[in-house]
Order: C-alpha cells, then structure tokens, then sequence
C-alpha cells in the first residue's frame, strides 16, 4: 500500500488547513456494498454513491467511518459531537452554524483525487422549512427526525470503478504547527487499522470458501476448486 510521504504532506500542510493523507491499494473484488459491510456496525458510517446523468452509476463510491464531528438539529436546537464531546446551542440559523463548523479549515486539494475528499454527508428533514418560514402546526404528532444530520468523517474509503482502487484517505486537519506531525502519524495510524480491517474480513472469506469447497466436494463429488472461484468473486457481477 502506498501512503502519503511525510515530505509531501509537511509541505502542504499549514495552520487552518484540511489535507489528505491518501493510502492507495488494489479493489478488483469488493462492491462498495461489500465494503461499507465490513463497518456497518460502526454508530457514525455511510454509503454515498455517485450517479451521472441520474441513471449511471458513476466512477466513485465513499464509504464514511470516524466522525471527526456530527452535527444534528432540530428547530432551533443544535448538537454538536466532536472528540467525544457534546455541545448543544440554540440558533436562528442551523445551517449557518453547520457551515461555520465546516468553515474554520481550508481545504487542500490533491492531484489525483476526486472532487469530493471529505466535509459533511447527511440529511435534510424536509421540515427544516419551518426554520426559514412561518407555516401552521403540524396536524398531528410524528417521531422526532432530525432537521438536520451530517456526519464528518476523519476516514474516507474512495472505490474508484474505473481504475479497480480504493483509497483510504485521512482528512488532516493542522490548528498548528506543531500538529503537522501528530496529525500524519495519526492519520496513518487510522489508514493501516483500516485496511487491517479489510484485509481481516477477506481472511475470513477465503476460510469461508475453502470449508465450503471442502463441504461441497464431500457432498456432491464436486472439485471444491470451483466452488472456491465461485465465492471468491461474490460482488463482481
């Protein structure tokens, strides 16, 4: 796996910047799908996928994981988590204090990556109108949504289809100069546990497929080499 150089990434790196550390790695098996599996267990994780023209699937699909925050109102109440802290306020304007938080760094872009490389993927609750305009009281009582919910991931996993690669990206943000070391080794730190991650689950999978070759070849005079191509591309197709 080829990571980000320190070399490269110090040059770049300046108080009140976000850079990308990017570890870079072959995906000529895992569907986005099969990949956002292997974290769907994480409190804070998405999918987001990319479409062109509203029909094609596009060339990237990002998976989510170790929000660096998580923004949620409701009304005029809004909750902050960041590092494990919780703050609430109350506001006007929700958006304007999402956009504030994702304001406080500037973004570094990194040649060879797509356009979107981090920031906040979430929802908007299409009563978040209310904020902006007065309108009459709800008819009747429903489940308390979120007007807004937005995660901010630290970790980025970027599929790319066309070139069969995944990059696992770490979105950096430098308060000093001092962080721009911490920051790296941090960064990388969270690049090989996940990739560790992935690489634990495909070990498993190919377990999986032997003992099922195996089972299979006892059961039906099969060869259990088959059976093993077989589940060793699930998700191709």
């Amino acid at each position: 796996m080829r990571i980000t150089p320190f070399s490269t990434f110090k040059e770049m790196a300046r108080p009140g910047t976000r850079v990308p550390i990017v570890g870079e790695l072959v995906n000529d098996l895992d569907t986005p799908v099969a990949l956002y599996g292997n974290f769907a267990a994480e409190k804070y994780s998405f999918l987001l996928e990319s479409v062109e023209g509203g029909e094609k699937w596009g060339r990237y699909s990002f998976v989510g994981l170790s929000p660096a925050g998580v923004f949620k109102s409701e009304g005029k109440k809004v909750e902050i988590l960041e590092k494990g802290k919780k703050r609430t306020m109350t506001s006007e304007d929700p958006l304007g204090e999402l956009k504030k938080l994702l304001g406080r760094y500037q973004f570094v872009e990194v040649p060879g990556l797509p356009r979107f490389t981090g920031g906040a993927v979430g929802l908007v609750a299409y009563d978040m109108v209310r904020v902006f305009e007065k309108l009459p009281e709800k008819a009747r009582k429903v489940p308390s949504v979120p007007d807004l919910y937005f995660i901010i991931p630290e970790i980025l996993l970027i599929a790319d289809s066309f070139e069969q690669t995944l990059k696992v990206v770490y979105d950096a943000r430098i308060d000093n100069p001092s962080s721009i070391k911490k920051e790296y080794e941090r960064g990388v730190t969270l690049i090989r546990r996940t990739v560790r991650t992935l690489e634990k689950r495909r070990r498993l999978d190919e377990v999986f497929s032997k003992s099922a070759g195996s089972q299979f070849a006892k059961e039906t005079g099969y060869g259990s080499k088959s059976v093993c191509q077989i589940s060793s591309h699930r998700g191709s197709v």
